[in-house]
């Protein structure tokens, strides 16, 4: 159960990291297009 539990929060982890780059890459594009 320890195993699993650290897993996830490890998935959730690294999918937040993700996520935020890809967000990051999204604003950076949207601000690009803008200007």
């Amino acid at each position: 159960v320890i195993l699993t539990t650290l897993l996830k929060v490890y998935v959730r982890g690294g999918l937040f990291e993700k996520s935020r780059e890809l967000l990051v890459q999204l604003g950076t594009l949207g601000h690009a297009e803008e200007e």
